[in-house]
């Protein structure tokens, strides 16, 4: 690995400049079609909430409960799933002191144990089983990264995981507010709605994640400020399970935004907004375990240590199709 901040070691991790009026025209034109979304969602009846449920038949403005939503459900959705885990997670003793704080405060409580406890099991049973159980049939002799990478990886995210706890907390207290089209109860939409709304909000997740993620290359002072904490870790046996989430705090938020700002455009039932938020540390922990899982046209891990070792190519987050429409996409080599 050359020394960071060499010449040689800087220029290898930029692709060819993005005219900034280019990159203006694509945030312009994204934004664009997630308001045509929206607009279309809250203003036209027959794309609304079908007849007889919640809200049907009326403009739905935003900062109103969206298509008659009941916000109290959020409420009680929230407060359901912090009893869960806080319940279970916490001392008895500290129960009540707990239950006295503030909704939001306590979200980002559950939200932070939980992410916590979902990365170290997550990626503890992954390292188990990939390098102890089956270590010596799927890796070469050297290339399981040592303790030591491994211990650095996990220290880096402990110290991020309470600030990526602020976002899916923030998002929660918003869709409360009734600021965003999320909804809770799954009757609102026909199953068919669900799944078209679903469909529009993951492409639209993969567009902007592939343009965050590369942007935060392209731009060199973003990526010197914020995401070379992650490329240090740029050889195939220094990646770990463990280093999925070991970004810098304000990366890794980022990287994550796409999901909640799309809520303020594109309908989704909450419960699953939440559950592909969590599923996301989980694919994190598989996309770094430099395993060819052979699985096109998802991005497997050996689409993305190639970015690791590359840095200009595979950008993408759950697909390679985004990386295949712009010139991005390289193909692991494999044996016939």
């Amino acid at each position: 690995m050359g020394a960071r901040g060499s010449a040689g070691y800087a220029d290898a991790q930029f692709g060819a400049a993005i005219p900034p009026a280019r990159v203006a025209a694509g945030v312009a034109a994204t934004f664009a079609l997630m308001w045509l979304v929206r607009v279309l969602v809250c203003e036209v009846p027959a794309l609304g909430p079908g007849p007889g449920r919640a809200g049907a038949g009326g403009a739905r403005p935003l900062g109103s409960g969206p298509h008659g939503v009941d916000l109290a459900h959020f409420v009680a959705e929230s407060e359901w799933k912090n009893d869960l885990v806080l319940g279970a997670t916490l001392p008895e003793a500290w129960r009540a002191a707990v239950g006295a704080w503030p909704r939001l405060l306590r979200s980002w409580l559950r939200n932070y144990i939980g992410g916590n406890l979902l990365y170290l099991a997550c990626g503890g049973l992954w390292m188990y089983y990939a390098y102890f159980v089956w270590g010596r049939d799927l890796f070469p002799k050297g290339g399981i990264p040592s303790a030591q990478q491994v211990r650095q990886q996990v220290n880096v995210s402990l110290f991020a995981i309470p600030i990526y706890s602020l976002l899916p907390s923030l998002t929660e207290h918003v869709v409360e507010k009734g600021w965003t089209v999320a909804y809770a109860d799954l009757t609102v939409y026909s199953p068919l709605a669900y799944l078209a709304f679903f469909i529009v909000y993951m492409a639209l997740v993969e567009w902007m994640v592939y343009w965050m993620h590369r942007l935060l290359h392209d731009i060199r002072p973003a990526y010197f400020a914020l995401h070379v904490s992650h490329h240090i870790y740029n050889d195939n046996n220094a990646l770990s399970p463990m280093a999925g989430l070991a970004f810098d705090p304000i990366d890794g938020v980022l990287q994550a935004l796409p999901y909640s700002l799309l809520l303020f455009f594109v309908p989704m039932h909450m419960m699953t907004f939440e559950m592909l938020f969590f599923a996301t540390c989980i694919w994190t922990t598989n996309i770094h375990d430099c395993l060819d899982g052979k699985c096109e046209p998802i991005m497997g891990a050996a689409y993305h240590t190639i970015h690791h070792t590359s840095y200009k190519f595979n950008y993408g987050h759950y697909f390679i199709y985004v990386d295949q429409i712009l010139g991005t996409l390289k193909v692991p080599k494999r044996e016939p």
